[in-house]
């Protein structure tokens, strides 16, 4: 029996690739990978003695002409037709032609094409799917203040119109005395509207109605007087064009308002979208008295314009109450429980007439009074005019200027009391009066110098996984990385090349697509 020959074609090679593994190359096929090593820079020699893995090359020249040579690839070509690759951990001089050269595997290109991929936990990787919404798991980045991009506020509310609840008409001066429902609530009397913006003089009017109600000591006929927003109303309805109509339904009324959603963070445009949505950006949303409330845009369904609409809906009632519903957010068509109220607006008060009121009410009385007095005087008078009872007549006349004399002293005093201010006593409400009782809203978010720190993390080691699944090996333009805890490989491996290879995702690797922008961050890594 002949003995074979060993062959062995090696070659050493100036490769890009590092022993700490922390970097790879992929490729599409073996013949692609072997064609990479070829064109690098090497040396070669052919019909070598055996290679043995893992072990010490003799290599027949001098340390100093191959001391920059960092790759070795080598094929047994007697038994075998597979390319194996390894690293040069270390070269030894032992004279001026031979140096020995410690070698260690590359497992990942040496048995690239032998794995088996089975599902594992994969903790983080560049996602093949970037769309907003799609990666929200927590990171655990710093992130610094917020800082507000921009604030509006929506305009509907800072039309007042006030409303009068009274049981005589406004107008017509007639006494109402039904009960009218508005909004499925029994209101005694009638609700009536005087648009601070309308044209037809409201205030006159409404300062016509309060003096009619002065003068004929009606202010008690005038139940409450409040501010609400002119669109809760609706149009005018009824002749006068200030009755509010209890057939219509108020609580219905809305108005809408769309946002924009956030696509920069503090002027700066991110690669990745996982920085356009929560804890990163928000929406928040105020009603300017302290309630403040944030939403998350990556939970907010778009309407046909691309926006984020908030719907408002108002009710006639004292202080007006008025909730913004968040339109499709989080699932929820109407965003109920996700609403934020508005107002209160203030109820307002009005001047009442102390003395005319009284005067008037006390009239009858006065007048008595007035009668008695007078009968008094003439009576005295005709009795000292016909010489009989003078003590009497005199005693008679006292008596009736005395009695008139606490009449015009009552007059007077009541004269003195100020005029009083009826219904509430917060019509001067601060918010309502710098007109800030309306729903604002902010975009806002995290710094541009936060932005793009975390920017350059998820480039560099994509997103927080945390699924059972397999890697994305591929998918991105120039890398893609991933770490594994406790990678799930099989293969046609030896074990402790096999365990490496697990330890090396278990570690966390980035592999690179094309050798020509190997390490290059600068690189656009669009999903491809």
């Amino acid at each position: 029996m002949s003995a074979i020959t060993p062959q062995t074609d090696l070659k050493l090679l100036k490769c890009p690739i590092e022993s700490d593994n922390r970097n790879q190359l992929t490729f599409a096929n073996e013949t692609a990978q072997r064609n990479y090593f070829n064109s690098l820079p090497k040396l070669e020699v052919y019909n070598f003695t055996y290679q043995r893995k893992d072990s010490v090359i003799r290599y027949p020249a001098h340390i100093d002409t191959i001391l920059t040579y960092n790759y070795v690839m080598y094929q047994n070509d007697a038994y075998t037709n597979k390319w194996f690759y390894a690293f040069i951990t270390s070269m030894e001089y032992v004279n001026d032609n031979m140096t020995l050269i410690t070698i260690k595997t590359d497992v990942y290109q040496t048995w690239m094409f032998d794995m088996t991929w089975k599902r594992s936990f994969i903790e983080r990787e560049h996602t093949n799917d970037d769309t907003i919404g799609n990666n929200t798991i927590p990171e655990g980045v710093e992130l610094g203040a917020n800082k507000v991009y921009y604030h509006g506020s929506d305009t509907a509310n800072i039309k007042y119109s006030i409303v009068t609840q009274s049981t005589i008409h406004p107008d017509s001066h007639q006494d109402v005395e039904n009960v009218h429902v508005y909004n499925n609530i029994p209101v005694p009397g009638v609700l009536c509207r005087f648009d601070t913006s309308s044209s037809v003089d409201p205030l006159g009017r409404l300062g016509s109605f309060l003096n009619w109600l002065d003068e004929n000591s009606k202010k008690d006929a005038l139940i409450n007087m409040y501010l609400v927003p002119e669109w809760i109303l609706g149009e005018p309805q009824g002749g006068s064009g200030i009755d509010l109509d209890p057939d219509i339904t108020y609580n219905v009324a809305s108005v809408s308002l769309g946002i924009s959603r956030i696509t920069q963070l503090d002027g700066y445009t991110p690669k990745n979208k996982k920085l356009l949505t929560y804890p990163y950006c928000m929406i928040g949303l105020s009603n300017g008295l302290g309630q403040f409330a944030t939403y998350k845009q990556e939970r907010w369904t778009l309407d046909e314009n691309n926006e984020m609409v908030i719907r408002m809906r108002g009710s006639i009632c004292p202080g007006a109450s008025i909730r913004a519903y968040p339109i499709g957010y989080n699932g929820d068509g109407v965003g109920i429980d996700d609403s934020i109220t508005i107002g209160k607006f203030p109820v307002l008060g009005w001047l009442s007439d102390a003395y005319t009121n009284w005067l008037t009410q006390n009239g009858v009385n006065l007048g008595i009074k007035g009668i008695g007095a007078v009968a008094g005087v003439v009576g005295g008078a005709v009795m000292m005019a016909t010489g009989a009872g003078a003590m009497a007549g005199a005693g008679l006349i006292a008596s009736g200027a005395g009695m008139a004399l606490d009449s015009i002293k009552e007059v007077y005093q009541h004269s003195l009391v100020p005029d009083t201010v009826e219904g509430s006593l917060n019509s001067s409400d601060v918010s309502a009066s710098l007109k800030t009782t309306r729903l604002h809203f902010y975009r806002m978010g995290i710094t541009n110098e936060y932005a793009r720190c975390i920017d350059s993390y998820f480039d560099m080691y994509g997103y927080k996984t945390n699924k059972l699944k397999l890697p994305n090996l591929t998918g991105r333009a120039n890398w893609n990385y991933v770490k594994t805890i406790g990678a799930n490989i099989e293969g046609d491996i030896p074990e402790d090349h096999l365990n490496e290879i697990k330890t090396l995702f278990n570690t966390g690797i980035t592999l690179w697509h094309n050798p020509s922008t190997y390490l290059d961050y600068s690189q656009s890594n669009a999903i491809v």
